[in-house]
């Protein structure tokens, strides 16, 4: 059964129809017993005695309601109408609690994402003060060595000049 609040055929629109398979060359119905049945929410004024026989008119307001109350409204002279209404409720109601549910999970997961983040990228960070800690070290040591060695040209070069 599909249900649909669009007209598959807008040139030919109709409330209720059953769709069977065929075969587009010899134009033979695959099977009787294999059929999609449609029901069209956007043309509920075209309802047959036949499709009101059966309730779909009533089926198709219920499912074009907008609100819960609307629903209630709807079903409220009929036990069966009003136990659909509220299973279908209850079950909204069930779907919003899991949705909430998993959007909670979805915030501590990437809460959890960010929370590892933040750390890699601090773990990085102190990685890369103690590599400039240690150049800073070499360059420090690089300059002491390269004082003595001033030091020592000079020595020479007034031990040479001195000769």
């Amino acid at each position: 059964m599909g249900i649909l609040n669009f007209s598959p055929f807008e040139e030919q629109p109709i409330f209720y129809s059953r769709n069977l398979l065929m075969d587009v060359i010899h134009h033979r119905i695959y099977s009787s017993k294999f059929a999609v049945n449609v029901l069209d929410l956007s043309h509920i004024e075209l309802a047959t005695e036949e499709d009101k026989s059966w309730s779909l008119d009533f089926w198709a307001k219920l499912f074009k309601t907008r609100t819960w109350e609307e629903m209630k409204m709807i079903a409220k002279d009929n036990e069966y109408f009003t136990e659909a209404s509220n299973t279908l409720c209850d079950l909204y109601a069930d779907f919003n609690v899991r949705e909430r549910c998993r959007d909670r999970e979805d915030y501590e997961l990437e809460q959890k994402y960010l929370h590892d983040t933040i750390a890699q990228q601090g773990d990085k960070i102190i990685q890369q003060e103690s590599m400039l800690a240690q150049k800073d070290d070499m360059l420090a040591q690089q300059a002491v060595e390269l004082e003595e060695m001033k030091k020592k040209i000079q020595e020479l070069t007034k031990a040479l000049e001195d000769k």
